[in-house]
C-alpha cells in the first residue's frame, strides 16, 4: 500500500519497452463473452492463460473476460489458492509480493490470518505463514482472524483485523519473531481495511449500503512503548470512504480505492473519477508506473463453474487506467 519501491529491473524489463497510450479495440471472444469497450496499452502484450506466472488452479481453463483484461502487464496464479487461501491484502517491496489473507473454512471465527510472499520474478511462493498469534488478553495466545487490509512501513508490515491491529516482520515471516506487536481497537474503530502514508495510518470500515469510515492515527503515537490498544480518543482526523471498500493507497496525489464484488471492480482516483478495474480486487498498490492489485475471484469459495478465472495478483499500466474514461460496471 505505502512504499513507493520500484521493481527490480529483471521485472521492469519484463513488463514494457516503451510507454504508450490508450488503445480502443474490439474484442470479443465465444467462449469468454463479450466485453464492451475493453482497453488495451502500447506497453504490454496481453497476458494469456499460459502467460500467468505460478502454478495454475487446476480447474482454470482460460481466463475470465473483463474490459481491462488485455491491459495487464503482468499476472500471477498464487500456488496457496487451492488450500483454500482468500486473497485481501498486497504490498510490494522490491521483485517481492506480501498477499495477505485468511483460510476459507466453515466457521468465521476460525479463519485464521494467513500471509504468503511471492517472487515476482517466478511466481513462485517463498514463504507461506499459516497462521500467527500473540498474548493480547493474557497469558493464552490470541491468533489473527480472517486478515484485511494491510500496510508496510519502515516499522514493519501491518495487518488489520475486526478487533485487533499487528505488526509483523517482513523479514522473520518464517521464524519466532515474526510478530512484532499487537494492539486492540478501541470502540467505534474497525479494521476491514489500512492504508499509511505520511507517518500517519488509516483504519476503514467496509458496508455494502453506504459510505464507511476512516479514523487516522499517528505511527509515532501507536508505536509508543507500553500502548496497547487503538485509542479513538487519540485519533488525528476522521473521514469517510466509499460503498464495498476493499482496499486504499495513498500517493502523492491523494487516496486510490478499489470497491469490488466477485463480478466488478472499480477504483476511485484522487480526482474522484471512477473507473473499471479487476472483478473480485481486495487490495492495491499504486507506483509512478504501475498499479497492483489482488483479487479473490479465483479463491475456492468464489470460482467460476464454466474454468474462467481471473489471476490472483495482477500489474497494469496505471496511465491506462487512468485514461480508461468512465466506469461501466456496476456495485
Amino acid at each position: 500500500m505505502v512504499p513507493r519501491s520500484r521493481l527490480s529491473l529483471r521485472v521492469l524489463t519484463a513488463l514494457a519497452l516503451t510507454l504508450g497510450a490508450v488503445v480502443a479495440v474490439t474484442w470479443s471472444r465465444p467462449d469468454d463473452g463479450e466485453v464492451v469497450d475493453p482497453v488495451a496499452s502500447r506497453r504490454c502484450a496481453p497476458v494469456a492463460l499460459d502467460d500467468v506466472q505460478g502454478p495454475r488452479p487446476s480447474e482454470a481453463t482460460r481466463l475470465r473476460a473483463y474490459r481491462l483484461r488485455n491491459a495487464a502487464c503482468s499476472a500471477y496464479w498464487i500456488a496457496e489458492l487451492e488450500r483454500d487461501f482468500v486473497p485481501q491484502g498486497l504490498n510490494i517491496r522490491g521483485d517481492r509480493a506480501f498477499v495477505s489473507g485468511y483460510v476459507r473454512v466453515p466457521k468465521i471465527s476460525e479463519r485464521a490470518c494467513q500471509l504468503v510472499e511471492v517472487d515476482l520474478a517466478t511466481g513462485r511462493t517463498v514463504t507461506f505463514v499459516p497462521r500467527w498469534e500473540a498474548k493480547v488478553y493474557g497469558d493464552r495466545p490470541t491468533y489473527c482472524r480472517h486478515g484485511g487490509g494491510t500496510a508496510l512501513t519502515r516499522d514493519g508490515l501491518w495487518v488489520a483485523e475486526a478487533e485487533r491491529l499487528w505488526l509483523l516482520d517482513p523479514d522473520a515471516l518464517d521464524t519466532a519473531d515474526l510478530v512484532k506487536r499487537v494492539w486492540r481497537l478501541g470502540e467505534g474503530i474497525k479494521g476491514s481495511t489500512l492504508g499509511a502514508h505520511g507517518g500517519q495510518l488509516g483504519l476503514a470500515s467496509y458496508r455494502v449500503g453506504g459510505r464507511g469510515r476512516i479514523a487516522t492515527f499517528d505511527i509515532a503515537d501507536l508505536v509508543r512503548p507500553g500502548v496497547t490498544v487503538v485509542d479513538p480518543a487519540r485519533v488525528a482526523s476522521r473521514g469517510r470512504v466509499p460503498a464495498r471498500l476493499q482496499g486504499l493507497d495513498v500517493t502523492a496525489d491523494g487516496a486510490w480505492r478499489v470497491s469490488s464484488r466477485i463480478t466488478c471492480g472499480l477504483v476511485k482516483l484522487p480526482d474522484g473519477e471512477v473507473r473499471d478495474f479487476v472483478p473480485g480486487a481486495e487490495d492495491l498498490v499504486v507506483t509512478d508506473d504501475l498499479v497492483w492489485t489482488v483479487s479473490e475471484a479465483s479463491a475456492t469459495p468464489y470460482r467460476s463453474d464454466d474454468g474462467a478465472f481471473v489471476p490472483a495478483l495482477l500489474a497494469f499500466e496505471r496511465s491506462v487506467i487512468e485514461g480508461s474514461g468512465p466506469a461501466t460496471c456496476g456495485l
